[in-house]
């Protein structure tokens, strides 16, 4: 079950929303990683809609998890209905033959011809993987508290509304992109007692106030006062913008740097 709890202020207007997930049924515990297979039956596989799940997932569990959410292991739709997963109790560690195969196509210089280049998702120990959510039909995830990273598109293509991140992650790398682009994500929480990072009208800045990311699916942006730099990539694959005042404010941040307005913080090309 989900819940969803908006904070308004004395005009009305939304300035907070709170998401509580409860996965139903009893919890299942995945004590050895990449078995998760032989714990929820082909029959209970498709039938499922919540799942709270423990113990250690590999790539493995991950490619059962994704099916159960509707797409396989190539991007296609399966009869899936999975729509809310809590694996706050779980470690995700290395292992299993993976879970997610994409190709990439880059053109030449003319754009006349190019190539493809196929890339397939594994897990890492105590990582959030890259693409893990894309296409899926989630709605509602509960990260796992024993993360300390988060992939550079981890929420790539994902159809969740908010995410909260976890006091484990310090921080994330986007010198490839940013994790939550591409997706639905409308805002970016983070618990009041994290160390490192904080979320101002659901944007994510570090305690320094480096903006890192605008979530793909941010339709308004209002920037925090006070920022001090942007990321790399901070606005790559926010598709639903419908205000652009804010960018005057970002090219007066980049004035006098080195940094690529267009490439490093408005467009990717890549593709999946």
């Amino acid at each position: 079950r989900t819940s969803i709890i908006e904070l308004v202020d004395s005009e009305g207007e939304v300035t907070e929303t709170i998401q509580i997930s409860q996965a139903s049924g009893s919890p299942i515990n995945v004590a050895t990683a990449g078995t998760l297979k032989n714990l929820i039956s082909p029959n209970e596989k498709y039938l499922k809609s919540s799942l709270k799940l423990t113990g250690n997932l590999n790539s493995d569990d991950i490619a059962f998890i994704r099916d159960m959410a509707g797409v396989d292991n190539q991007g296609n739709a399966t009869a899936g209905i999975l729509k809310h997963l809590d694996i706050s109790e779980c470690n995700i560690v290395e292992g299993g033959s993976g879970f997610y195969t994409y190709n990439t196509y880059y053109a030449d210089e003319h754009e006349s011809s190019g190539y493809n280049e196929y890339f397939t998702e594994t897990t890492t120990d105590n990582t959030l993987p890259d693409c893990m959510l894309s296409k899926t039909n989630l709605i509602s995830l509960v990260l796992p508290t024993s993360i300390t990273a988060i992939g550079s598109q981890a929420f790539y293509g994902c159809k969740l509304k908010s995410v909260t991140i976890p006091v484990s992650i310090g921080t994330f790398a986007t010198n490839n992109g940013n994790p939550f682009m591409y997706s639905e994500i409308e805002e970016i929480l983070v618990p009041d007692n994290h160390l490192t990072l904080t979320s101002i009208n659901g944007i994510l800045y570090d305690k320094n106030m480096k903006l890192l990311a605008c979530p793909g699916g941010k339709k308004n942006v209002v920037l925090a006062e006070g920022i001090t730099s942007v990321a790399d990539y901070a606005f790559a694959g926010t598709l639903y913008l419908t205000n652009t005042d804010f960018l005057k404010d970002i090219a007066t941040l980049l004035s006098g740097t080195n940094k690529d307005f267009e490439a490093d913080y408005l467009f990717s090309t890549m593709q999946m």
